[in-house]
């Protein structure tokens, strides 16, 4: 093949557009990894609240139940409450002394908080607040 550029000068590719060299393809491909990344990083986020108020509902009715059943054998507050306190396995909940108490027919009543651990939320003061957990769940003493 014989080439009709003029001496010196290299052969232009036949199939170039001009001005196209891939920026487009790589600007739009980088806009969408960042894109992506962003709402991996809110999903998980997401993800994580989701399954802290699952677990603290759990947490906040073994809490109860163990009170109600501790009440039920000792009618004992402080014993009730040291209960379900125990109840935590992993000991990230805080249940408050404020706002447990036992009615005159032995239900428990507990209010429990968990934070959950999430990617940022929990690093800006602002966003804090929705990492908070707070449950309230009530259980009647186990029948004999």
């Amino acid at each position: 093949m014989v080439s009709t550029t003029p001496a010196g000068t290299p052969p232009t590719p036949r199939h170039r557009v001009a001005g196209e060299d891939g920026g487009v393809i790589l600007g739009w491909l980088t806009r969408l990894v960042v894109v992506l990344g962003l709402l991996a990083v809110l999903g998980y986020n997401a993800a994580a609240i989701g399954a802290a108020h699952l677990t603290a509902a759990d947490a906040a009715q073994a809490a109860a139940t163990a009170a109600a059943s501790s009440w039920r054998s000792s009618h004992n507050l402080q014993a009730a409450y040291d209960a379900a306190a125990a109840s935590d396995a992993d000991r990230t909940d805080h249940i408050w002394r404020r706002d447990f108490w036992i009615a005159q027919d032995g239900t428990a009543h507990v209010t429990l908080t968990k934070t959950a651990t999430t990617l940022f939320l929990q690093q800006v003061t602002a966003l804090r607040h929705w990492t908070v957990v707070t449950v309230t769940a009530s259980a009647a003493p186990p029948q004999l």
